[in-house]
C-alpha cells in the first residue's frame, strides 16, 4: 500500500503561513514515517522547481528511513496518484488532483480545498495511522468527489461565499475579474 507525498517547493509562502508546523520537510517525514501501519510505504517525490536545490543529506536521510522511498522528480504525478492507495499533502494542488482522481486525500496545512467532504484534515501525525488502516484500496470514490467538487468550482464561479477558516483566502479581493479568471481555470 503506497501513500504519496509530493514535496513542497521551498521557501514557499503558503507553507510558511499555512503550514509552518510542515516547513521541515524532512522532519516532517521522519515523523510521518512513524505512523503509517507497517504494511503501507511512504512515497516521497521531489517537487521539480527543487532539483538542485537541497542538499545531498536530505536524500540520503531519507532513503536511511526504512518505509520511505523516494521517487524520481520527473515521475508523472498523475501515474502515481493512481497508482497509490493515498495522497498526504502539505498544501498542493496534488491534493486536490488526488480528490479528483476518487484517492483518499490527506492535507496537513490550511489549504482552500480542505473543506470538501471526503478530504481528511490531519492535526497531528498519530492520526494517519488510524485513518490509513480505516482505507479500502479497492474502494474509489470519485463519484462522491466529483459532486463535491462540481459544487465547489460552482460557488467559486458564482461568487458565492466560501467559507474563511486562516482569512488568507475569500477576501473581496478574491472576487476581483483576474483572481475570478484564475480560479475559473482551475475549475
Amino acid at each position: 500500500k503506497i501513500l504519496y507525498l509530493p514535496l513542497q517547493y521551498a521557501p514557499e509562502t503558503t507553507t510558511l503561513i499555512s503550514a509552518v508546523d510542515q516547513y521541515d520537510q524532512l522532519s516532517m517525514i521522519k515523523k510521518m514515517s512513524i505512523y503509517i501501519p507497517p504494511d503501507w510505504k511512504l512515497v516521497v517525490k521531489e517537487h521539480p522547481s527543487m532539483i538542485g536545490k537541497r542538499g545531498y543529506n536530505f536524500y540520503r536521510e531519507l532513503n536511511k528511513i526504512f518505509n520511505v522511498l523516494v521517487l524520481n522528480p520527473f515521475y508523472n504525478s498523475l501515474e502515481i496518484i493512481n497508482k497509490s492507495s493515498a495522497v498526504i499533502s502539505v498544501s498542493g494542488t496534488v491534493g486536490l488532483e488526488a480528490y479528483a482522481l476518487g484517492k483518499p486525500t490527506l492535507v496537513l496545512g490550511d489549504i482552500h480545498y480542505d473543506i470538501l467532504k471526503g478530504i481528511k484534515k490531519i492535526s497531528n501525525y498519530y492520526e494517519i495511522y488510524d485513518i490509513l488502516r480505516n482505507i479500502n484500496p479497492e474502494v474509489n470514490h470519485l463519484e462522491n468527489n466529483k459532486n463535491e467538487l462540481y459544487k465547489f468550482m460552482s460557488s467559486i464561479r458564482s461568487e458565492d461565499f466560501i467559507e474563511n477558516k486562516n482569512n488568507e483566502f475569500w477576501t473581496n479581493k478574491t472576487f476581483e475579474d483576474i483572481i475570478l479568471d484564475s480560479d475559473k481555470q482551475i475549475a
